[in-house]
């Protein structure tokens, strides 16, 4: 059975469903939410003597996110890291350093963190501050 048919089917179904008084929508896969146990992992990116500051629950994935994205002059997050990387000789001369895997109760008490850690690194590569507020520049 073609892709087409197949949705044609669904289609079809879902009108039988409506006149019948069901109103059924099909089932999608719910998005993942990170879940109070997961470990949110504190980073830093150096440099050039700069540094960048980050979290995420999924390290590796963040870390090929921020390698691909280093590679998009007009990539609109964190301008300043990549354009930083671009001018010093790309990805490979980066030193990504982490520096806790902590359990957080909450966005909120990871973004608490994360303000710790970018006011003791001194982060001037972050757009903004994990808490809000405009960036620290040199």
């Amino acid at each position: 059975m073609g892709c087409h048919t197949a949705s044609f089917l669904r289609k079809i179904e879902r009108h039988k469903n409506i006149e019948n008084g069901l109103n059924v929508k099909p089932k999608r896969k719910p998005k993942r939410i990170p879940h109070v146990n997961d470990k949110t992992f504190f980073y830093a990116i150096t440099i050039a003597n700069e540094c960048y500051v980050g979290q995420s629950h999924n390290i590796e994935q963040r870390m090929k996110q921020h390698k691909k994205n280093c590679d998009f002059i007009m990539h609109k997050s964190c301008k300043t890291l990549y354009r930083t990387i671009r001018k010093n000789g790309g990805w490979e001369m980066v030193k990504v350093t982490i520096l806790n895997a902590v359990k957080c109760n909450g966005l909120k008490e990871s973004q608490l963190i994360e303000q710790k850690y970018y006011n003791a690194c001194f982060a001037t590569l972050n757009d903004m501050q994990p808490t809000g507020g405009s960036p620290r520049r040199l």
